[in-house]
């Protein structure tokens, strides 16, 4: 699995591991961060290195199929992350923006068995 999958993936995993209700990942300043909402509050999860921050907004874009080419207009999807054979989690997804300025907002993960 390529380095930029394992590392969605984590960031993923880690807020579902952690009940996240969501996940930003947008920029702060001179700072690309990923940050989670945690029981009403915003705990900063990491600070990506500026060159990975598009390429960590463009992959969730990907997973959740959405089209990438509105600079100014939110596009909304969802990800389905399979973590086992009988279970998946999903997350709603809302992307706005266009290379450095991209921003991602996740909500609403899901814990779900598998037929």
């Amino acid at each position: 699995m390529e380095p930029l999958i394992k590392l969605v993936h984590a960031i993923l995993l880690s807020a579902h591991k952690k009940g996240a209700t969501e996940i930003w990942v947008r920029r702060e300043g001179e700072q690309r961060v990923v940050s989670f909402r945690l029981d009403g509050e915003w705990w900063e999860e990491m600070v990506l290195p500026p060159e990975l921050h598009g390429a960590v907004v463009r992959r969730l874009g990907i997973m959740a199929s959405l089209p990438m080419y509105r600079k100014d207009a939110y596009a909304e999807g969802a990800i389905v992350l399979r973590v086992s054979e009988t279970r998946e989690i999903a997350f709603d997804i809302r992307v706005r923006g266009h290379g450095d300025s991209l921003e991602a907002l996740l909500r609403s993960s899901t814990d779900t068995a598998t037929q």
